[in-house]
């Protein structure tokens, strides 16, 4: 489990004046104005674990957000938060970057990594007050791969309409229901989003949703297929249904559920007959195991070299109170690990 913790480039620093008198001096000395003092050590930016942890828990605006209940683009406020604490965390500090040239480059700032951390406060509750989920787009229509509604005929007036912009007759009727007539502006911007779907030209097959799983059946071919790998036609008619009739995808279920296998598979079955018409949810369910989000500071990895085309990365781990650095073959006594130039934390949840 990861999560991202932009290091900055600066803007959070608690040294930033003398950051910034440091580059005063370099610059002055670069044009001589400086006399010929020696160089002094380089003043790097300081910034704290929190601010970057602060950074990645604010919101963000999310610009031309398809949003199904307005049924047009608009601007979202997007929030991340964890839904369960791993027994280990891995923390990416965001140290490399990509310069206006397209060179890599490396973000020359000193994280004061904690040796314990606490995320409770951004343990995810669910939808708040007043909050509730966006409607899910029709299936086959707005996301072009199903069948489409059979409550919604489209307008004749907006797939003219549309028609006449050089689209096909199909895609039209598929943009006009997915957006429920909407307008012909609004459809056009569906056909935008979907004119690539492998469906949106082929005609619309009207049919309920419940209908569409009351007929489904399975391609004898891929059962046969499924069946040349060692499973039985059931086990492989319920990794097809798991995996919405994808053979590839189903081959890859079925080993991956070799350990539980006959578990799974009642599970599907299960999920075919008692939820089908609600989408069900994902074969297996949530499999995370949970705890408490306090963390202590397990390993560390630093980067030595000004970008990520050049250099040796090493690792440092901490086993009871003392520290060990890992350089290629070689295991050492650390005294001094530089968890300041850490790029990425390992954290082992505190028991």
């Amino acid at each position: 489990d990861t999560f991202w913790a932009p290091g900055g480039r600066g803007e959070k620093a608690t040294n930033a004046k003398d950051v910034e008198e440091y580059e005063e001096r370099q610059r002055k000395r670069q044009k001589g104005d400086g006399g010929m003092a020696a160089e002094e050590p380089k003043v790097v930016p300081k910034v704290p674990f929190s601010a970057c942890l602060n950074a990645f828990a604010q919101d963000d605006n999310v610009d031309d957000f398809y949003s199904t209940a307005l049924r047009r683009k608009s601007v979202a406020a997007r929030r991340v938060r964890f839904k369960t604490f791993p027994p280990y965390l891995v923390v990416y500090l965001r140290r490399y970057y990509v310069d206006a040239a397209w060179r890599p480059c490396k973000l020359e700032v000193s994280v004061d990594v904690p040796s314990e951390i606490d995320l409770e406060h951004l343990r995810g509750s669910g939808l708040a007050a007043g909050e509730e989920e966006l409607p899910e787009e029709e299936e086959g229509v707005g996301a072009g791969r199903g069948a489409a509604s059979e409550s919604v005929e489209p307008s004749q007036e907006i797939v003219s309409q549309l028609m006449a912009m050089g689209f096909s007759e199909n895609g039209c009727k598929r943009a006009a229901i997915a957006m429920q007539n909407a307008s012909a502006e609004v459809c056009m911007e569906w056909i935008f989003q979907h004119m690539e779907d492998a469906n949106f030209n082929d005609p619309i097959i009207q049919e309920s949703r419940a209908e569409a799983v009351a007929t489904k059946a399975h391609n004898p071919e891929s059962i046969v297929m499924l069946q040349s790998m060692g499973f039985t036609e059931r086990q492989c008619g319920a990794a097809l249904d798991a995996c919405g009739g994808s053979v590839e995808r189903a081959a890859d279920w079925l080993f991956s559920h070799a350990d539980d296998l006959d578990a799974a598979i009642a599970e599907a079955e299960g999920r075919k007959g008692g939820s089908a018409e609600e989408g069900g949810a994902p074969v297996g369910g949530s499999k995370c195991e949970d705890g408490p989000g306090q963390y202590r500071l397990a390993g560390i990895l630093s980067h030595i070299g000004k970008n990520t085309g050049a250099g040796h990365y090493v690792a440092h781990v901490c086993r009871g109170n003392k520290w060990y650095i890992m350089n290629d073959e070689k295991v050492a006594v650390s005294e001094k690990p530089p968890l300041d130039l850490a790029y990425m934390c390992l954290f082992e949840r505190k028991a």
